[in-house]
């Protein structure tokens, strides 16, 4: 037989087995996709057929909830638990690491999905906390946190992958379409807001104050019986399009349009005068520094706005005086260079006109799909990995050796 011929068949042999065993993989995938009750495996460790399954399709992994079965020499017969059974495969996801993860929830509750599935890869549920996933959305992106109301999320670990399954339940304050109108009006105005008062060449600091002195004058804080009845004035759309908003709308107002203007910044949660309050933190240069517009903006007994800096680009210390908050939770604001004395002076002795304008805005819906478009890396099946010789039946590796065996002896003969 020809060396040539030979080398081809071992290659056709290979390439046979290796299909039959990945043949093999996906029909275990269908079972378990199908809830069956009762599923044979071709390997003695059921564990290891298991996990390569779940590699080959993580999404079934919402689907697990522990086996039994037993385990013979060359095989095993398992009966999976069954959970998560309501869930259609086809609206469950899967992220490699934390931020595809928060990628993933983002772009669901962006477009006001009740309801989310996602598998995380390689984490515990223990490893991330997902019951501040709204907050850690807030900070990536304020216009998908605004408008949601409660929220939860049940999950469980695969002790088999070492993954985790995370099923969102979340309450909007408006209907979807009433909240999605509100979402891309905020968008707009605050598009508009920077493109009409904010120049691309001003320095970042003059930035801070002209954003902040906006809000302030163009914003009043909501009385409690207003803001009982209307879920408007804990939004931004609240502080940008109406003109009212209690602290949570102009945190909101505030973080989106630093962001359009591409200074670093995040919320803070904490306290003051005894009551829970939310306010921004700024990056400007290399430190930080606490900007309170709604603080800044008080309520006075005539009526009358009033522009104030009490609380304005001021480190730790200073608002630790009537503000409380987990400070090892949050980056310190240590910053003084940018006070708003500092700042008077910087631009008093800054004679530049600024009047460079941004040449356009990228939206946020245009950056974030809906959940099923445009996000072919968690459609399954993924990939085939190398499942190795520990699957195959024996039976199938013995017939395999022995052509290989009977090949050789004719090649050699030949040869002779």
């Amino acid at each position: 037989m020809n060396k040539r011929v030979l080398i081809f068949l071992i290659i056709v042999i290979g390439m046979f087995c290796s299909s039959a065993y990945g043949e093999s993989i996906y029909s275990t995938a269908a079972a378990l996709g199908d809830f069956s009750s009762e599923i044979r495996l071709d390997t003695s460790s059921p564990d290891e057929a298991l996990k390569q399954v779940y590699e080959y399709d993580p999404r079934l992994e919402m689907y697990f909830g522990g086996y039994s079965g037993t385990a013979y020499s060359n095989y095993s017969v398992v009966n999976i638990n069954y959970i998560n059974t309501d869930i259609p495969l086809e609206k469950i996801y899967w992220a490699e690491n934390e931020d595809e993860f928060t990628d993933l929830v983002t772009r669901g509750v962006l477009y006001c999905d009740t309801e989310i599935y996602i598998v995380l890869k390689n984490k515990k549920y223990s490893d991330i906390n997902a019951n501040q996933i709204v907050n850690i959305i807030e900070d990536k992106c304020p216009l998908a946190a605004m408008g949601v109301g409660e929220y939860s999320c049940k999950t469980s670990d695969n002790s088999i992958t070492g993954d985790s399954t995370y099923r969102f339940s979340i309450k909007y304050r408006y209907d979807a379409e009433t909240l999605l109108s509100h979402r891309r009006a905020a968008e707009e105005k605050a598009f508009a807001i920077v493109g009409s008062n904010v120049a691309y060449d001003m320095p970042d600091y003059l930035k801070v104050k002209t954003i902040h002195d906006y809000i302030i004058n163009n914003c009043r804080y909501g009385s409690d019986y207003e803001t009982n009845s209307d879920p408007d004035y804990y939004t931004a759309y609240g502080a940008l399009v109406e003109g009212k908003a209690v602290c949570q709308g102009y945190t909101q107002a505030a973080k989106m349009l630093f962001d359009i203007c591409g200074i670093e910044n995040f919320t803070i949660s904490g306290q003051s005068e005894g009551e829970n309050h939310t306010w921004n933190a700024v990056k400007l240069d290399d430190e930080y520094y606490h900007v309170d517009v709604t603080w800044d903006d008080p309520v006075t007994y005539n009526g009358l706005g009033m522009l104030l800096y009490d609380y304005y680009n001021v480190d730790d210390g200073k608002l630790s005086a009537d503000h409380s908050w987990d400070r090892e939770k949050y980056t310190a604001c240590t910053g003084t260079k940018y006070s708003y004395a500092n700042t008077v002076k910087l631009m008093a002795a800054d004679m530049n006109i600024y009047s460079q304008p941004y040449s356009g805005f990228e939206s946020v819906f245009s950056k974030y799909k809906p959940l099923g478009q445009d996000n072919s890396d968690t459609d399954a099946p993924v990939k085939i990995y190398e499942l190795g010789i520990q699957g195959w039946d024996i039976r199938e590796f013995g017939a395999v050796t022995a052509v290989l065996f009977v090949l050789l002896m004719i090649f050699r003969r030949r040869r002779e």
